[in-house]
């Protein structure tokens, strides 16, 4: 009887560490994914208006871009989480809808390199909406994973570490792409750019696909939420109205921001990677106090200061 025990235990133990050594190599993969997207889509976030200014699109197939591209990303986020916690394999989903939406970046440098000076910027345009609904619908999976892998009192300490990898990767691509645009002919280095941005859809594919398959939770508990959805609270009607009206403001001037820069203020397109750069780097400073606050205070007295 004392053997069996001593048996149980031993294995007890074992299944213990290999579940930690396990969620210890998905925490370092979910944070190298950070890395990878975070740097993909910064890139292109930084460079694609700029780029469709210096094709010489018009401010109204700008302005309609900017809208499209937030609806689309938003809606088919909201598909994402109607069917997060609902899939037998989200990760499968996370990976092919992340993956297949950066191969857009792709598409782009090919374009480019077929036509030069010359591509279209409708076609752009399209691409670009393309991608952004397909990254969008894998965001919602992609953070149910990782709340079911990080424990609520860890999380702020872990997107800490997740935005200081992404802020690294985007601070030395910017850099890079500002020097590349000085010294390259239009459209090339915008071309290294979007090559640069699908290397990194690729590296976020990857480490999502070396995850552990997990289930989703089939009840609420300290890792998980139930999958029936309950009343919204006053709390988060707040939170969803200020986030609205901040995110208004922001939406107004998007659309003319960067061709007034390019056009007016003469910036040139490697200064816009620049301005990139240093908002990462200003954000590094104070993304890992921040994080650590939300650990032990929790999120919404750091909100109410920030």
């Amino acid at each position: 009887m004392r053997l069996r025990l001593r048996l149980q235990l031993r294995r007890s133990r074992r299944r213990h560490r290999a579940d930690r050594s396990g969620n210890a190599r998905d925490r370092r993969l979910l944070i190298s994914e950070g890395l990878f997207s975070g740097t993909a889509t910064a890139t292109h976030q930084t460079f694609f208006v700029t780029l469709l200014v210096q094709l010489g699109v018009s401010n109204g197939a700008l302005g309609l871009f900017t809208a499209f591209n937030g609806l689309l990303a938003n809606v088919s986020g909201l598909a994402g989480g109607k069917v997060a916690r609902r899939l037998p394999n989200r990760q499968l989903l996370a990976a092919l809808s992340g993956g297949i939406g950066r191969l857009g970046f792709l598409a782009i440098a090919l374009l480019l390199i077929v036509r030069g000076s010359q591509a279209s910027t409708t076609l752009l345009i399209a691409i670009a909406l393309a991608s952004a609904t397909l990254i969008g619908l894998g965001l919602p999976i992609l953070t149910s994973m990782v709340a079911d892998e990080v424990e609520p009192r860890e999380r702020g300490a872990f997107f800490a570490n997740r935005l200081l990898a992404s802020g690294v990767g985007t601070a030395v691509v910017a850099l890079g792409i500002a020097v590349l645009l000085k010294r390259l002919a239009f459209p090339h280095g915008f071309t290294v750019a979007y090559l640069l941005a699908a290397g990194a859809g690729a590296g976020s594919m990857l480490a999502i696909l070396q995850l552990r398959r997990t289930p989703p939770p089939a009840s609420s508990g300290a890792r998980g939420t139930s999958q029936a959805a309950g009343p919204i609270s006053a709390q988060m009607w707040r939170f969803a109205i200020a986030t609205f009206v901040l995110w208004f403001g922001a939406a107004m001037v998007a659309p003319i921001l960067t061709p007034y820069m390019l056009d007016n203020l003469g910036a040139s397109p490697s200064f816009m990677g620049v301005t990139t750069a240093v908002n990462a780097i200003v954000a590094l400073s104070v993304q890992r106090f921040w994080g650590r606050r939300v650990d032990r205070a929790g999120a919404y007295s750091v909100l109410r200061i920030c």
